[in-house]
């Protein structure tokens, strides 16, 4: 129980630090999908992404790595695996 110590006596108030505990959101059927970003001031072409999964990632007009339209959706741990992956981090999650 949380005490809070007010001059010589001792206050217990009325709620309790244990009962703040956080659960993850897929315990109660709650799933937030991840979504991939490209950051193209980032990006430095070298071609990792796009190596691969060339069926998500492409060079545009500039050399800059940008996503297929209509491309294959990577699954989240693909997601975190290209975007680790990045040696200049374009990519976020």
């Amino acid at each position: 129980m949380f005490v809070a110590r007010t001059g010589r006596w001792a206050t217990a108030s009325l709620w309790s630090i244990d009962r703040i505990v956080s659960y993850p959101l897929s315990l109660y059927g709650v799933t937030m999908p991840y979504r991939i970003e490209i950051v193209v001031d980032d990006c430095m072409s070298s071609g990792k992404c796009i190596g691969d999964f060339p069926q998500t990632f492409a060079f545009d007009d500039d050399e800059l790595a940008s996503l297929v339209d209509g491309g294959t959706p990577l699954d989240d741990n693909d997601m975190v695996r290209a975007a680790r992956n990045c040696p200049s981090q374009a990519l976020r999650v």
